[in-house]
C-alpha cells in the first residue's frame, strides 16, 4: 500500500515526502524543519512546546486526511517553486 502521509522529525524524510508529493507533518526542535514546513505550507509541530501532545499530532494528521487534495496541491506547487529557486542558486554560485 502506498504511503499517503508522512510524520517526520528528520529533514531528509520530509524532503523525500515533498519530492514524492506526499503531504507531511513536520515535528521539530530546530528552525530547519520549521522553515521547510512553512515554505511548503505543511503542518509544523514544535516538540519543545509544552502544549504538544500525541493528540495534537494526531489532529494534525486528521486535518491532512480531511483536506488531502488541498495539502497535496499546495505541496506540489510549493515544491516546484523551491526546486526552481534551488536551480537559480546553483547558477549563481557555479
Amino acid at each position: 500500500q502506498p504511503i499517503s502521509i508522512v510524520v517526520g522529525m528528520r529533514y531528509h524524510s520530509l524532503i523525500w515526502a515533498a519530492i514524492h508529493h506526499i503531504p507531511f507533518v513536520g515535528i521539530g526542535y530546530d528552525k530547519k524543519i520549521q522553515y521547510l514546513c512553512n515554505e511548503l505550507d505543511q503542518p509544523y509541530i514544535d516538540i519543545q512546546d509544552p502544549n504538544t501532545t500525541p493528540e495534537f499530532i494526531e489532529e494534525s494528521v486528521e486535518k491532512i486526511k480531511k483536506d488531502y487534495n488541498s495539502y497535496q496541491k499546495k505541496l506540489i506547487a510549493n515544491t516546484k517553486t523551491q526546486l526552481l529557486r534551488s536551480k537559480e542558486h546553483q547558477c549563481i554560485f557555479s
